[in-house]
């Protein structure tokens, strides 16, 4: 089996934010909502894709494959 992540996005937060953190509490990343996410396969970037819902259960549209830069 082979793990596939894709990061969603990072965030900046001050420790006193991090206490007060609750549930419900909504964490804004640095990521717009159109950006292309990578697709980690064990670690590595091979595709970017978009982020969704299919049948109840997050999932990740693969849109193209990943070029290094």
């Amino acid at each position: 089996d082979l793990d596939v992540v894709v990061p969603l996005g990072n965030a900046v937060l001050t420790t006193s934010e991090l206490m007060d953190l609750a549930i419900g509490d909504v964490i804004m990343l640095d990521t717009d909502l159109d950006t292309l996410l990578p697709v980690l396969v064990q670690n590595c970037p091979k595709f970017l894709g978009h982020p969704g819902v299919v049948k109840g259960q997050m999932a990740v549209e693969i849109k193209k494959e990943y070029e290094n830069a």
